[in-house]
């Protein structure tokens, strides 16, 4: 039988608390930031009973493809080397050190940052020194996107993280992961008849080791220390999601005495599903700061640390909601259903198959699918959009949120921030996922009004209720209006 939610909880858990060490982290097998169906995926293959023949075989082709993998990114870290050179010419003393991401949006003209608003900018106008780095998602256009990053703010330095290591980084990084993967594999052999499920979940992880990912979580290490040690900043802001990332950077600053105070902001919804923030507040012991969004979210992380310092200072999706794109959009359409999927493809692609349903059963409805900003479209995901687009009751949103949110009846949402955001206005929220995920909602049971669905023919049913709820003020108890102020206080 396959492995269940529960039980890889229970074993990851039991794997981190007994076998490995924090420094693990740098592979993110070992972290699972918020258990989706897409996470789940990485594994599928965990049964609980010894490892077979086919598994080894299994394990043995994805690490020899990995492997190989491994050895092109060393060939092509030659010719990126520019990137390393052109990411450390610039470095200067800073006292601010932000860490963003170059996706969607972010990578533009646009002023505030996606995931921390003008939190920079407000910072550099009292007379701090701020910089910003963003990771890396493009093999190319490295310079061209460093362009427009650095056209945000002239007064914020600006940087973008090579996409590969160094040469000789290569080196230490298998340095680094050897012994530790040896350690997973060796420890997988020992439990093979005494524990199965922990056996295979350590064999998976110990190919996990060579995966682009645990690449990538020990680049962005190495080039944050960097930058630290150069420019010598005095605070560290991350976003705060519960990736073993955020985690292994800051446990390598501490572990090279860097004296810096680490500042975690949650910028979008958390869940009961976000068991890794839950894993990163229970084995962090260091002094750290929590920024959230608003009080529901302060008690959330209250209950699970006695610290103090959690501090509400706001989202900028609040102030979102006081100005309209297009003011007299603002009246709902009859039968308007808005469907609005997470930034992930395998959500999306369920959220056009349950379109598809719907509209085959029932077409009076006016169906809105409304895209990811930062989602990147796969050739199968445009096959299916172009033959939905032949639906007459279908379309694509190009509107704005705001005006979509309050122009439609009813909303389909999984964890996305959209369903937060909904509260504001008299549109009912359904929230939609797969049996076993339920902890994925955004919108607290206490809720009432909230209604929920597991399947497309459950979807069908919902359909005929129709009636909004007016939710005045709701929306301030998870995203209040942001205050910069608190800014000052804590980096002060």
């Amino acid at each position: 039988m396959k492995i269940s939610n529960q039980e890889l909880i229970y074993v990851l858990e039991e794997a981190n608390k007994k076998h490995l060490n924090r420094n693990y982290l740098v592979n993110p097998y070992f972290r699972i930031s918020k258990l989706t169906p897409e996470t789940f995926t990485k594994y599928k293959y965990i049964e609980n009973k010894s490892i077979d023949l086919f598994k080894v075989i299994l394990v043995v082709i994805l690490l020899s493809i990995s492997l190989s993998k491994l050895f092109l990114q060393f060939l092509i870290s030659l010719i990126f080397y520019y990137q390393h050179i052109i990411f450390r010419k610039d470095i200067k003393k800073y006292d601010v050190l932000f860490i963003s991401h170059a996706l969607g949006e972010n990578v533009s003209r646009r002023r505030d940052d996606q995931f921390f608003a003008l939190m920079p900018n407000k910072l550099s106008q009292k007379n701090s020194k701020v910089a910003v780095i963003y990771t890396n998602h493009e093999l190319l256009r490295y310079k061209a996107n460093l362009k427009r990053l650095k056209s945000k703010d002239l007064n914020i330095g600006s940087y973008l993280l090579p996409k590969f290591l160094t040469p000789l980084e290569n080196l230490d990084f298998f340095k680094t992961i050897l012994p530790k993967s040896y350690h997973c594999l060796r420890l997988s052999i020992k439990y093979r008849e005494q524990d199965p499920l922990k056996s295979q979940f350590l064999f998976f992880g110990f190919r996990n080791f060579f995966e682009r990912e645990t690449y990538s979580n020990y680049a962005i290490a190495q080039r944050v220390k960097t930058f630290s040690r150069i420019s010598k900043i005095s605070y560290l802001f991350f976003t705060f999601e519960g990736q073993s990332y955020e985690q292994f950077v800051m446990d390598s600053l501490i572990e090279n005495n860097l004296n810096i105070k680490f500042i975690f902001y949650q910028h979008s919804p958390l869940t009961k599903a976000h068991i890794g923030v839950k894993d990163f507040i229970k084995s962090q012991k260091e002094l750290y700061t929590i920024l959230v969004t608003g009080h529901y979210y302060k008690k959330f992380l209250g209950s699970l640390t006695k610290s103090k310092d959690i501090i509400v200072v706001g989202s900028n999706k609040h102030s979102k909601h006081m100005t309209l794109k297009n003011p007299e959009a603002c009246r709902i359409v009859p039968n308007r259903i808005l469907f609005a999927p997470e930034g992930t493809r395998t959500d999306t692609s369920n959220f056009i198959k349950l379109i598809k349903f719907l509209a085959s059963n029932n077409p009076n409805f006016k169906y809105v699918l409304r895209l990811h900003p930062n989602l990147r479209l796969t050739n199968r995901i445009r096959w299916d959009l172009y033959h939905l687009n032949k639906k007459e009751c279908f379309s694509i949103s190009l509107n704005s949120l705001e005006d979509d949110l309050c122009s439609s009846q009813i909303l389909f949402y999984r964890s996305s921030a959209v369903g937060i955001q909904s509260l504001k206005h008299e549109i009912l929220p359904i929230f939609y996922t797969s049996v076993n995920y339920e902890n994925l909602n955004v919108i607290p049971d206490n809720l009432s009004f909230v209604r929920k669905s597991y399947s497309p023919s459950e979807a069908l049913v919902l359909l005929t209720t129709l009636n909004g709820v007016k939710r005045n003020r709701v929306l301030d108890h998870f995203f209040s209006v942001l205050n910069y102020n608190e800014l000052d206080r804590i980096t002060n």
